[in-house]
């Protein structure tokens, strides 16, 4: 990799660069053939107009932010300071912004009158670091996206943004996730409900990344992924039911039994006896194993057609066949691949939050749970406890301010006050066998739980067994996760400044 002190510096005019086609902010299946610049507006666009806001108030950008280029096909392609450069394209000439979507129209709107109301002479020319190609400026864009300690403006990639960076750098290592969310929209465009729900289940994408990194649910899903592509082991139309099945599941806040899906599909077994929930959904219950699935096979002789684009209102058949339909029986179904045996596995004992990935809330509170999932209970006990406190503290208060409500009261009542609010049911008193995490905590609120916690803060003399913190973590990653899905679903937040 090159020298960065090497790379060039220019200033040009901001009508010669060129926003970025493969940013992997703006990557997304959902906006193909849309130009770079709706797809960072429709992806990005509120928070284009608060930077844009503070551009206006002081009239320059902040110059410790690098705004970091490559040449390429005669073309100046921006890779870094795509939001920056959206700001000043559109101040400089709002009717760049096209108008034939709402959205679109909206911020037209609001970037003319920004316009209007100020005194500043919108930026014509900005000073750019050269990189000599994409892979040496790779490195540092990505600590910059990915670590969370950059200064303010700086938007975290989600982990789906992540995965586009992973595919760009390197096609054969696409991950399973992206390939295969990839894979439904080309192969079922026009399917309505699959389609909206892809469009609500991405927004939790670290659950389909907990599915779908698993190969044992690659077998059930009737589809091999093999050098960064999903290959389907089955004729099409038999992949559409679990697929739907399980992409119409990932879109619904929790699961049937009211815990989180990233507690319900957490192991290969959970994912294991989650499939087998419906066994008539599976490929192999349906149609007849493809004779060539090899993806080496470049040759599409073997392959059969994709469906015709129907959509659901095509069709009076069901959503999804059933045993009657299909004279099937469940001991006739034999696997082409053998599922492995469950494996007997016993929890993690050794860390508080592992897998919990708060992306609804700013990146101080996802860098806390990140570094704290990294330690052990048993070697930093009351590191733990305290910081625990202090997330908890700090993501209650989040959420009520985000959701206009009362952050009175003690840290018991504000927890509990967040509590309901997210999930109404957690009030509730089933029997203990069916009682959810959140109505476990909401119980133990009721005795005090979060005074307790308190003490881990404010009290000199309290000292916190290993067991409390096991305890105490798994009540609240289900708090925490309940909140972040009912922040995320208000409105599709990536991260906050």
């Amino acid at each position: 990799m090159t020298d960065v002190q090497s790379w060039n510096r220019e200033s040009l005019p901001i009508v010669q660069l060129s926003l970025d086609s493969e940013n992997p902010r703006t990557a997304d299946p959902r906006l193909t053939g849309y130009s770079p610049l709706e797809r960072m507006l429709l992806v990005d666009g509120n928070a284009c107009m608060e930077l844009l806001d503070d551009i206006v108030a002081t009239g320059r950008l902040n110059p410790i932010e690098n705004i970091i280029c490559i040449k390429e096909s005669g073309n100046t392609i921006v890779l870094e300071g795509n939001r920056r450069l959206t700001c000043l394209q559109a101040w400089a000439n709002p009717s760049i912004i096209p108008d034939h979507l709402p959205e679109l129209a909206e911020y037209r709107r609001q970037v003319t009158l920004i316009k209007k109301s100020s005194s500043q002479v919108p930026i014509s020319e900005v000073e750019v670091t050269i990189a000599p190609d994409r892979e040496s400026a790779q490195r540092w864009i990505s600590l910059k996206h990915e670590s969370g300690n950059a200064g303010r403006g700086v938007r975290r990639w989600t982990p789906m943004m992540q995965e586009y960076v992973e595919k760009r750098n390197n096609p054969e290592k696409c991950p399973a996730t992206l390939a295969y969310v990839e894979f439904l929209y080309e192969t079922f465009p026009n399917h309505e409900e699959l389609s909206a729900s892809l469009d609500k289940a991405l927004k939790k994408y670290t659950n389909l990344q907990r599915v779908l990194k698993k190969k044992l649910a690659h077998r059930y899903l009737g589809v091999l992924y093999e050098h960064g592509k999903i290959n389907p082991q089955y004729p099409y139309a038999t992949l559409l039911p679990v697929a739907l099945k399980l992409i119409s599941d990932q879109a619904k806040d929790h699961a049937p039994n009211g815990d989180a899906w990233s507690r319900r599909l957490n192991k290969n077994e959970d994912v294991e006896d989650y499939f087998n929930e419906f066994k008539e959904l599976w490929p192999e219950s349906i149609g007849e194993k493809l004779q060539d699935t090899n993806p080496d096979n470049h040759s599409n002789h073997n392959m059969p057609p994709k469906p015709e684009p129907v959509t659901e209102k095509e069709t009076d058949n069901p959503k999804y066949p059933t045993n009657s339909s299909l004279n099937l029986h469940q001991e006739e179904i034999d696997f082409g691949h053998p599922i492995p045996q469950r494996k007997v596995s016993k929890p993690s004992q050794s860390h508080v939050f592992r897998g919990l990935d708060l992306t609804a809330f700013p990146d101080r509170i996802h860098d806390l749970v990140r570094q704290t999932s990294k330690l052990r209970i048993n070697t930093y006990p009351e590191v733990i406890a305290t910081v625990m406190r202090t997330i908890v503290d700090l993501s209650t208060g989040y959420y009520l301010e985000q959701r206009n409500l009362s952050a009175k009261g003690n840290l018991n009542k504000r927890i509990r006050t967040a509590l309901l609010n997210a999930d109404p049911s957690s009030s509730t008193n089933p029997p203990a066998e069916k009682c959810t995490a959140n109505q476990k905590l909401f119980t133990e609120l009721n005795r005090g739980l979060g005074n307790s916690l308190q003490l881990s803060v404010h009290s000199a003399e309290r000292r916190s067994s290993s067991s409390d913190i096991l305890h105490d973590g798994d009540l609240f990653a289900s708090y925490l996760e309940t909140l972040n899905t009912k922040l995320a679903g208000g409105h599709e937040r990536e991260t906050t400044q």
